[in-house]
């Protein structure tokens, strides 16, 4: 199963605004891992990241219509 992880940057878009970015991982170390390589604006965002909380845990990462699973 995946979790969906809020990472939170401290790079600023907008007064008071900061970016943020939804990251569909395994576990902590595995989202962190994959936002760290992302880039903004041309920098790597592992340089910016404040915080990784669990938003969402048990997320199927891949759905399937009804037919697909049983196409009689």
């Amino acid at each position: 199963m995946y979790n969906i992880y809020l990472i939170k940057t401290n790079i600023n878009i907008k007064a008071n605004t900061f970016l943020n970015v939804n990251i569909l991982a395994e576990d902590l170390s595995d989202a962190t891992s994959r936002a760290s390589y992302l880039k903004y604006n041309g920098e790597e965002l592992k340089k910016h990241i404040v915080s990784v909380e669990l938003i969402v845990s048990n997320v199927v990462r891949d759905t399937w219509n009804v037919n697909d699973l049983n196409p009689d």
